[in-house]
């Protein structure tokens, strides 16, 4: 649904999705690659850490242990993370349950990262193409300001950030999206087109998307919908439906 109330109305509902800014590292050990930019495997852990310590917050309303995802999978670390959060005894069949859920959690996790930095890669290269440019003075700005604005109390950005296991500089590729989404929509404004219709908006949208997908290149088990090699739908449950099973 197209509820967006602010000018980034219904073209940025459709195809921002969970896109974000990544650091993609260099291109040799690179397991996707959208045009230029190569995204290594490293990213890919590093993302899939962050985006479910910031699902686990916002399902669960507390800090979220270190140790629910990484790449390569370690399942038996993420059990472990799962216990630490509750004093309750288990039996065999409550230890197998967990096993599971934290493979599950990693599939999920997984594409959850890989749709997030195809995404964010999408920007990158479109912007590129487009002769677009976010200076590194832009982006620290508008950290100060969020700062200034929704952190007033000292260490109080730097706590919430570390809780969150995000670095500053994860701060500043998610604050280069904004502007990036921002520069886009402005560039398509002066286009002319009706970015309020939601028909105009979800064909603009889905033009935009197939001919980055068309550009976007994933190795064996990063395939995602984003990807130019995905072949069918996709079957993983959402993050926070597994969380909540897992803190149950």
């Amino acid at each position: 649904m197209c509820r967006a109330t602010s000018r980034l109305s219904c073209f940025l509902v459709v195809i921002l999705g969970l896109g974000g800014l990544a650091a993609c590292g260099g291109g040799e050990d690179a397991v996707i690659r959208v045009g230029h930019t190569p995204i290594t495997r490293a990213t890919v852990g590093h993302w899939m850490e962050v985006l479910a310590a910031g699902d686990y917050r916002s399902e669960l309303a507390k800090p979220p242990p270190a140790g629910l995802v990484s790449d390569p999978a370690n399942y038996s670390r993420c059990v472990r993370a799962v216990r630490r959060q509750s004093a309750k005894a288990e039996s065999k069949a409550e230890a197998d349950k967990k096993a599971n859920l934290c493979r599950q959690l990693y599939a999920a996790v997984k594409l959850q990262a890989v749709n997030f930095l195809t995404n964010a890669a999408w920007y990158a290269e479109d912007a590129k193409e487009h002769g677009e440019k976010v200076t590194d003075k832009e982006i620290e700005r508008k950290y100060l300001l969020t700062k200034r604005r929704e952190y007033p109390a000292p260490g109080q950005l730097e706590h919430f950030l570390a809780e969150l296991h995000r670095t500053r500089a994860d701060e500043y590729y998610l604050l280069k999206r904004n502007i990036l989404a921002i520069k886009l929509l402005e560039r398509l404004q002066r286009q002319h087109v009706d970015l309020h219709s939601r028909n105009v908006a979800t064909k603009l949208a889905e033009e935009w998307q197939a001919k980055w997908t068309a550009r976007t290149s994933c190795g064996p088990g990063y395939v995602a919908s984003q990807c130019k090699q995905y072949k069918g739908p996709e079957t993983v449950p959402a993050p926070d439906t597994i969380l909540q099973q897992l803190a149950a």
